[in-house]
């Protein structure tokens, strides 16, 4: 017998191969070894019980390094029983070993289940739990493991049933990845998982020279089959080029993914997939992005989804790309701890929800440096989606961006929490509020130290818009402003915590523009700014601190404002101010007062007034 084979007695002394051997009996289980009998008849069970009293196996040091002494060069008895123990897939202790049992029967095989050795017969492994991708010799020392690792993912594809879910196992280093890992469409009764050691621990990288086009995972198999129960977690997946990471594209695959040659979507006309009721936790998935992505660009984002529903994403961490997540058609899906980074020179966003909607996000963060180059630069862009739930939004550090939530289109947005830190530039806004976008709702947060830029703009025709409790404080900024144009239903109840500047009445509320039906609670700091500007429509505004009023302008003709003082509010008459009584006056608490814009006269007359 070579020096590559051995036959093991009983009471042979031990050595490092029978500790692996021991090693590999632990945690494979006498279970699963007992299980082999029930399974595959009287010839594993014979070989079960040679194994288990340690008699009649024979040893490799590798399944498949080359050599004619490897696991897959030995044809195994033609009758009998026989165990074989492997220390590893190429090499001794790589991994990829394990205990098999001769099949003269099989005369194909997946190289790592199930060994073929010619058409001589197989060599078949005894396991439980997870299909481990060393099996298939799939090690960081690789320079493209994709092919190995696509094994493990087709394999648990096959076995997977409604009782008996597939499962992949990635262990701990980093895996380039030349061609796209593509994940099998199992429909309802079927499901797959894939997950790692941790996100520091397991990484899938795309290297260089990986098709542009093409995402580093996506989702494959037949058009017009869903994905249920689908969960991806614990790893890291990014490219060292730009370009898409994960996507679900429910549209017929190209070889270089799912998109023609010009980077474009192409659907086979009314024939989709869908993903369902799927986990995604403790992943980060990022790209570089690309320096000019065209217009029509939409494969270049870490996450890109299409068609999810009813999906749970937890822990997870997405950056860069031309839109760091982006989300089509999809709906009701549950966000929890997701941080979403702008790498420097993005075009697009780094939210990007379109269509769909019935999603929740909790404890989300945007962050990152924004697009000093131009462009579009969004931080959140929604369009044409619905009944959408941010709780606790963190949004920082994107000075450049055009704006940092760009409400397009759609309706029925409701932010809890939200704070939106600085840096929008000369013309950029912290929030913008398209026309025909209605019921939205901003409940608590601080809108803060932006340099020179519109912190809340509502378009005209944009309606039913809410701020509670919403704080605004400014860092040395004479220029930020609220520009609420022809806004319709607007309720504002903002608390300021700092004086605008000191541009005098330029300053007081930056240019405030509303419209139609406003309610506004004005909370000045003492010694805050004097005069309400630029104020148009029928609106109310509540005092709710002591404060000064000297002028309101910019009204238009028989416009009517009324002022709820729930704090002491000194009015001075002249100027703009024409007074009952002709004199300057203190009230509240508990006051009320109206008055009147007369054009002509470029002046507001008090119509009435009231003093609990």
């Amino acid at each position: 017998m070579d020096d590559k084979t051995t036959v093991v007695q009983p009471d042979e002394a031990p050595n490092p191969r029978r500790a692996l051997l021991t090693a590999l009996l632990g945690g494979l289980g006498a279970t699963a070894v007992a299980g082999c009998l029930d399974a595959a008849g009287e010839p594993v069970g014979t070989a079960a019980q040679a194994l288990m009293s340690g008699t009649n196996f024979i040893w490799f040091d590798a399944i498949d390094d080359g050599t004619t002494v490897s696991l897959k060069a030995t044809v195994g008895p033609t009758s009998g029983s026989q165990i074989a123990v492997a220390g590893g897939y190429a090499r001794f202790g790589d991994g990829g070993g394990g205990i098999f049992y001769w099949d003269p029967a099989a005369t194909t095989g997946d190289d790592g289940t199930v060994i073929a050795v010619g058409s001589a017969g197989a060599w078949r492994r005894i396991f439980s739990g997870p299909i481990d991708v060393r099996w298939f010799g799939a090690t960081p020392a690789l320079t493209d493991a994709a092919p190995r690792i696509q094994k493990a993912i087709d394999l648990a594809g096959d076995i997977s049933s409604n009782t008996l879910p597939g499962e992949v196992y990635i262990p701990r280093g980093e895996y380039t990845i030349m061609t796209p890992l593509r994940v099998p469409r199992l429909g309802f009764y079927r499901s797959l998982s894939i997950r790692g050691d941790g996100v520091a621990a397991t990484s899938l990288v795309g290297g260089d020279g990986f098709p542009e086009f093409s995402p580093v995972m996506m989702f494959d198999g037949p058009i017009n089959t869903d994905t249920y129960f689908f969960r991806l977690e614990g790893m890291t997946i990014q490219r060292r080029v730009p370009g898409a990471v994960f996507s679900y594209v429910p549209y017929t695959d190209h070889p270089d993914g799912a998109v023609d040659a010009h980077g474009n979507p192409d659907p086979l006309a009314g024939q989709l997939s869908r993903m369902h009721n799927s986990v995604f936790r403790d992943l980060y998935i990022a790209c570089r992005p690309l320096a000019n992505p065209p217009a029509t660009y939409t494969q270049a984002s870490p996450l890109y989804l299409h068609h999810c529903h009813d999906t749970i994403f937890d822990n997870v961490i997405v950056e860069g790309g031309e839109s760091a997540l982006r989300m089509e058609y999809c709906s009701r899906c549950c966000f929890v701890k997701l941080s979403v980074g702008i790498i420097d020179g993005s075009s697009r966003s780094g939210i990007h929800i379109h269509g769909g909607g019935s999603h929740t996000f909790r404890l989300t963060r945007i962050e990152g440096p924004g697009n000093p180059n131009g462009g579009l630069g969004y931080g959140m862009y929604i369009d044409d989606a619905s009944q959408l739930l941010f709780d606790s939004l963190d949004y920082e550090n994107h000075n450049g961006m055009a704006h940092q939530i760009y409400l397009a289109s759609g309706r029925e947005f409701t932010f809890i929490a939200t704070n939106l830190n600085g840096g929008a530039s000369s013309g950029k806004n912290g929030l913008f509020v398209g026309s025909g976008v209605r019921h939205v709702r901003f409940i608590g947060g601080v809108f803060a130290g932006f340099a020179n830029g519109t912190i809340v703009q509502l378009a005209d025709e944009a309606s039913d818009v809410f701020f509670d409790h919403v704080r605004i404080a400014f860092v040395d900024d004479p220029n930020a402003s609220l520009l609420f144009g022809n806004a319709r239903r607007v309720q504002a109840n903002f608390i300021w915590t700092e004086p605008f500047g000191a541009n005098g009445s330029d300053s007081v509320l930056g240019g405030l523009n509303m419209t139609r039906g406003m309610i506004g609670t004005l909370h000045p700091p003492v010694g805050g700014p004097a005069n309400v500007s630029t104020v148009r429509g029928y609106d109310v505004w509540r005092v709710s601190s002591p404060t000064t009023i000297d002028s309101l302008v910019d009204g238009y003709d028989g416009q009517v404002v009324t002022l709820i003082l729930a704090a002491a509010t000194t009015l001075n008459a002249g100027g703009q101010l024409r007074l009952l009584g002709g004199g300057s006056t203190t009230l509240g608490p508990n006051a009320t007062i109206r008055l009147i814009y007369d054009l002509t006269q470029n002046s507001w007359y008090e119509l009435s007034r009231s003093q609990d």
